[in-house]
């Protein structure tokens, strides 16, 4: 995300890193090493001294070094932070700047780039080629995935409920990757019973679309897609076990069933949930602090008679680390916020 921020090329990404449970070896060359030790520490990590090379030249394309920190690199006080090149985007600059003997770069000491660099379409993909194994220099009881190269065609919203009027009511929505104003997409449901709904379930259709918003990302790539939006009212005798969607693209291709494999997506219990039709979270500034409420409303199954209902909140932004513990089921909840800078 940072490098296609600045004007760089895109990165594939895989997923699959745990967390860190300890810091690992120190791997980052450091300024007042010589060319065979910054060597070695690139082999170490399987990289030969031509792509060492190329990745100091892609990672020296943004940034600098700051005054504060190496004190013996930038001498003169007066400089907050020694830029690498001339330019603040992802750009081959601090190649010809290099080649033509103007660079600034204080970490420059040598011989260390290649005139191959200096076009920008080899520039871009060798860098991004680069750093996705830099990025995947992961330990080896770790497994990553494939590349992560295209969006998914279909992504589901989770479902919100709310209760009033002796209705159920549930929203959630379908992101479809396309583009195609013919398109319909219908909701399908099951209730808990079994028994209410037909046989083919219940459904709804989408009566609008939204537009998605893409990352920097999703803009590199082009990708277009429309959101469906769904707000289903639901008996709230017989509920909801689960729900599914099917795409009609209207062109006379076969009908799309989104259904997580056959299995829908199941509502695991309806017994408790928070209610977001009358749940609502707004914050008040007075005197440069904010304290933001949270009215929390908790709908629970049953005739009212026998039924309590508490709620535990958790504030990480507080050093107490004792939960408070609510038994309205009405409960406004504050939380105090840190001053606005």
């Amino acid at each position: 995300m940072a490098v296609a921020g600045c004007g760089g090329p895109f990165i594939p990404f895989s997923a699959g890193r745990v967390d860190a449970t300890e810091a690992g070896p120190p791997t980052v060359p450091e300024p007042q090493q010589d060319l065979a030790s910054h060597t070695e520490s690139f082999h170490h990590q399987g990289f030969t001294p031509t792509e060492m090379i190329a990745l100091i030249v892609c990672g020296h394309t943004l940034g600098g070094v700051r005054q504060v920190d190496f004190p013996l690199v930038v001498t003169d006080s007066a400089t907050v932070l020694q830029t690498f090149d001339m330019t603040p985007a992802f750009d081959t600059a601090v190649v010809p700047e290099y080649l033509q003997n103007t660079a600034q770069n204080p970490l420059v000491v040598g011989p260390n780039v290649t005139t191959s660099l200096l076009s920008p379409a080899n520039f871009n993909q060798t860098c991004s080629s680069l750093f996705e194994r830099m990025l995947n220099t992961i330990p080896s009881n770790v497994n990553l995935t494939n590349p992560i190269t295209e969006p998914f065609n279909y992504v589901v919203a989770d479902p919100q409920f709310a209760y009033r009027d002796g209705s159920l009511s549930m929203a959630t929505a379908l992101r479809v990757m396309n583009d195609n104003p013919s398109c319909t997409v219908t909701l399908q449901w099951t209730d808990q019973q079994g028994s209410f709904c037909p046989p083919n379930g219940c459904s709804q259709q989408s009566n609008g679309t939204q537009n998605v918003l893409f990352t920097i990302i999703g803009k590199m790539q082009g990708v277009t897609a429309l959101r469906y939006p769904f707000n289903a009212t639901i008996n709230a005798t017989s509920s909801i076990s689960k729900f599914w969607f099917e795409v009609n693209e209207n062109d006379g291709s076969e009908l799309i069933v989104i259904d997580n494999g056959g299995a829908g997506f199941v509502i695991e219990q309806d017994s408790v949930f928070i209610d977001v039709g009358r749940s609502a979270i707004f914050s008040v500034e007075s005197g440069g602090i904010f304290d933001e409420f949270v009215n929390l409303v908790v709908a629970v199954q049953g005739d009212g008679a026998s039924t309590s209902a508490s709620v535990t909140s958790f504030i990480p932004t507080l050093l107490n680390t004792t939960n408070p513990s609510f038994t309205d089921p009405f409960s406004t909840l504050m939380m105090r916020r840190l001053p606005s800078d």
